[in-house]
């Protein structure tokens, strides 16, 4: 398997070419604490309880996983995903029903 050097600067560990965040396992828990503390809350990213009653009627109507029902494998959805990357826009044709698996592929071929 082709491997790359760790991202965080003076790392030798070597990850695979593919891994996203780009980290050693050590250096993406401290990444990804770093990042998260620099966000802003939910509520003000537009997760409000509006959404969660939003989010669990689609969740009712598609349980299942809509990206791998496209390639015929059956998953059960953990996740509701803005197609257009907006979290206000809250239309059900701008929501899709994702397992945890193809909700990390769309953020990571985001990135």
């Amino acid at each position: 398997m082709p491997v790359k050097p760790c991202h965080f600067p003076s790392c030798p560990e070597l990850i695979p070419v593919k891994k996203s965040p780009p980290y050693c396992d050590d250096h993406e828990k401290k990444m990804l604490k770093s990042w998260d503390s620099q966000r802003e809350t939910a509520v003000d990213r537009g997760y409000t309880t509006r959404w969660v009653k939003l989010r669990n009627m689609k969740m009712r109507n598609d349980p299942m996983c809509e990206r791998c029902g496209e390639r015929g494998k059956l998953t059960f959805a953990e996740l509701i995903h803005h197609v257009d990357g907006n979290a206000r826009h809250n239309d059900m044709d701008n929501l899709q029903s994702l397992c945890r698996e193809c909700h990390g592929e769309v953020h990571a071929g985001e990135r």
